[in-house]
């Protein structure tokens, strides 16, 4: 080799990152003879024929790396992104699940407030016509001031026509029919505990709206008792899960309409009064219903409702409970089609006792997903 050899080749190896025995080999066969020895040298020459060699398969390497690496990382985007895909999938599937729990108590809640709502309408009916409503003299001076009493008289006065049932008697053009008569109180009134001409032929009565204020009265009375209840049971483990309360709610509120059909069988409802406690006893049992399901279902909503979806399903309770008040209302529109009146209410106390059962069924799946929350 006509040119100095000045490098040594031990330097240019860990360069290039190549065994001795490859670089002497490699020179070898592009004619350059060198010693096979970690301390030999190199001529310039030499060392250029091993760069234009092994730095073109280290920068070969470097991009085959690069490729790799790419590689690496798409899968790793693809998996985080399948990842995702099955979280989606794995939410929607729970957000299903918690969506079908809410609208199967709504479905249910629509019954309770169905009968509860009676208060407004066949029970005031029930409360004008069919109660004993008379209210003692020493209290008049008490209930005057605050509007309670309703004074109605024996002395003739033009009044809708009834029949012995107390329906309206209508003429063939669907009108109205009048007569002259007591006040339609008296009709099933025995004549003995008609006013005396000393009383001047009229009756002091607690007005039939009163008694929409024994429920809330009954709110304020019985809470505390119905809270310290549950405190109990919680104490020993033994409290009912938010399912189960709604519908032991819901065969409570169904019992409260067993009162009013003891009261229909108690009584000749045609030639007689019912007692008050009969209705004061169906408002404390349907109070205590109501305090069993209504004040957890706001809270059961916001707890279980996906939080996405939390303003709609509020939204979806409250339809419930209008969509309960109209078919209260179409329930009560049936209460003259009923001779007996305890039919109409045993109508009533089916229908919670098939809402609550329908509850019951659904225990086991409606605990599995509401505990989750």
């Amino acid at each position: 080799m006509s040119e100095e050899r000045v490098i040594r080749i031990n330097k240019v190896l860990r360069e290039l990152n190549i065994s001795l025995d490859r670089a002497v080999d490699f020179l070898k066969e592009k004619g350059h003879e060198i010693e096979s020895s970690p301390n030999a040298k190199i001529s310039q020459e030499e060392y250029k024929v091993l760069c234009g060699q092994f730095s073109a398969d280290k920068g070969n390497k470097v991009a085959s790396l690069e490729v790799s690496e790419e590689k690496r990382k798409e899968k790793e985007a693809l998996k985080r992104e399948l990842e995702k895909e099955q979280e989606s999938k794995r939410l929607q599937e729970e957000e299903r699940q918690r969506i079908a729990a809410l609208l199967s108590i709504f479905g249910v809640v629509i019954v309770f407030w169905a009968v509860f709502k009676q208060n407004a309408s066949a029970l005031t009916t029930f409360a004008e016509t069919y109660t004993d409503r008379e209210i003692p003299v020493s209290v008049q001076p008490i209930a005057k001031p605050f509007g309670m009493i309703q004074t109605v008289s024996t002395d003739s006065a033009e009044y809708p026509m009834y029949d012995q049932n107390f329906k309206l008697v209508y003429d063939e053009a669907g009108n109205k029919q009048m007569t002259k008569s007591p006040h339609p109180y008296f009709q099933n009134l025995p004549k003995d505990q008609w006013p005396t001409e000393a009383q001047d032929s009229k009756l002091q009565l607690y007005s039939t709206e009163i008694f929409q204020s024994i429920n809330p009265f009954f709110i304020v009375l019985i809470t505390p008792l119905i809270l310290s209840f549950f405190a109990f049971l919680r104490m020993r483990g033994k409290e009912p899960s938010t399912p189960a309360k709604i519908a032991y709610g819901l065969l409570i509120t169904g019992s409260s309409t067993l009162v009013m059909v003891g009261a229909v069988y108690s009584t000749n409802l045609s030639q007689d009064k019912a007692s008050a406690l009969w209705l004061i006893g169906c408002y404390a049992v349907v109070t205590v219903g109501e305090l069993f399901l209504s004040p957890i279902g706001l809270s059961l909503v916001s707890k279980v409702a996906p939080e996405r979806l939390t303003a709609l399903m509020m939204g979806g309770w409250f339809l419930a409970t209008s969509i309960g008040n109209k078919l209260s209302g179409v329930l009560s529109s049936m209460w003259d089609n009923y001779e007996n009146k305890a039919n109409f209410f045993y109508v009533n106390f089916f229908a919670c006792m098939l809402a609550g059962l329908a509850i019951f069924a659904m225990l086991k799946w409606l605990r599995g997903i509401i505990s989750k929350h």
